[in-house]
């Protein structure tokens, strides 16, 4: 996906540049062509030692330069730090200068987008808030989801499964077990998200600056979601949109950009990526799956974003006109109504609409993948009566060397 991307945008965008930094440097001299990566400032004041500039890429440069540069675009889902960064981050631009041509630091842009994404300007703030605001609580949330889960055999072996239902599970309603079902899958996913990709930016910010230099300062590692005011006020487009993670909007956007398609083609075209995305996995799997399905969830997840924009910009107008009196007419109804019912079309849509993806991770075995090393809850107490180990990770969860009938059929088995 992100070498089509690539292809794309390089016809569109002839500039491709990136910001870089080099110590001490105040005179606003132009360095283009030497790539000088020196580690940023880890604390409160240090980055006012450096000075900050446009890179642009070195198209006669080594070959070792250019596949730098090359690998750097192919990992930076985000492009942080690039000229090309998506939209929903804080921007990313050289600092102002003084009128004395003195360049001021980092704080002195934004560092909160108007989705809600934010990026620290210290390591330590951001070890501090990483890891208690979303390692440690994402941790124990998707331990518990785990918990839960293995006592549903609809995380087990999917929803065609002739396994029995536990006493309690049994017992409840089925509008009632659907949704404990949604309830879970949704946590589950989030926390598993959030543990991942944070454990992720914590190991790059804090082991790997001699290696990446000023990549892996925290400037570059904007949160992984936004404001959850975006679903509030936006409803459906602002939960896939800004809310939730844009790891693959570059990606998405790049074709729609490419071709020139208005906001309905890009948001088909996004949805429709990311449906194929997802597909690619579940036909991956070793259990019979039916692939067909993530698309399809994607695909009502489109159809949700323009159903609520008709609601909103054609049905509900007509709703108000119709008020008592028609004073409804006269005013717009309170923010919290309207963040009200954002919240409530998003909940239902997806209660309705999210088992064909739901289904499919059932089938797929995906909830059978061990999420946290140590179980706390397991240790508690908690879990099947047959599997309360502690510590999760036994043999077969490591990678071991897979000997087939032919060579081709062997290798590494993860």
């Amino acid at each position: 996906m992100m070498n089509s991307t690539l292809t794309l945008e390089h016809r569109e965008r002839q500039s491709h540049a990136k910001l870089s930094e080099k110590p001490g440097g105040t005179n606003g001299e132009a360095y283009t062509q030497t790539d000088t990566r020196t580690m940023g400032a880890a604390n409160k004041g240090e980055d006012e030692e450096f000075e900050y500039y446009w890179q642009e890429y070195p198209a006669d440069g080594s070959f070792l330069a250019r596949l730098d540069w090359a690998f750097d675009i192919c990992s930076t889902f985000r492009m942080t730090g690039w000229n090309w960064a998506i939209r929903c981050l804080p921007p990313y631009d050289v600092p102002p200068r003084t009128a004395d041509g003195r360049q001021l630091s980092l704080s002195s842009l934004p560092n909160r987008s108007e989705a809600g994404y934010m990026r620290s300007l210290s390591r330590r703030e951001f070890f501090l808030k990483r890891l208690f605001v979303n390692v440690i609580p994402s941790y124990i949330l998707v331990d518990l989801c785990a918990v839960l889960m293995m006592q549903d055999p609809y995380f087990i072996v999917g929803p065609t499964g002739d396994l029995p239902l536990p006493p309690n599970l049994a017992a409840m309603h089925p509008a009632l077990l659907s949704l404990r079902r949604t309830s879970l899958s949704l946590l589950g996913i989030l926390s598993a998200l959030q543990l991942v990709f944070n454990s992720g930016a914590l190991c790059l910010c804090l082991l790997f600056p001699p290696i990446l230099g000023f990549r892996a300062h925290p400037w570059h590692l904007p949160t992984l979601s936004g404001s959850f005011a975006q679903v509030l006020d936006r409803g459906l487009a602002g939960f896939w949109g800004a809310w939730w993670h844009q790891t693959f909007r570059f990606g998405f956007e790049a074709p729609a950009r490419w071709l020139g398609l208005g906001p309905r083609g890009a948001t088909a075209v996004a949805f429709l990526q990311s449906g194929l995305l997802h597909a690619a996995g579940s036909y991956s799997t070793v259990p019979d799956s039916r692939w067909w399905e993530p698309p399809l969830f994607f695909l009502l997840a489109g159809v949700g974003v323009l159903l609520q924009r008709w609601l909103v910009s054609r049905v509900l107008p007509l709703l108000l006109g119709l008020g008592p009196r028609r004073l409804v007419a006269r005013r717009a109804p309170p923010r919290w109504l309207c963040r009200l019912g954002n919240l409530a079309f998003v909940l239902a849509w997806l209660q309705a609409t999210s088992w064909p993806l739901l289904d499919d991770f059932g089938r797929c075995g995906l909830w059978l993948f061990e999420p946290v090393p140590v179980s706390l809850f397991r240790a508690l107490g908690y879990g099947p009566t047959g599997d309360r180990r502690v510590w999760r990770y036994d043999r077969d969860f490591l990678a071991q060397w897979y000997s087939g009938k032919h060579w081709w059929d062997s290798g590494i088995g993860i």
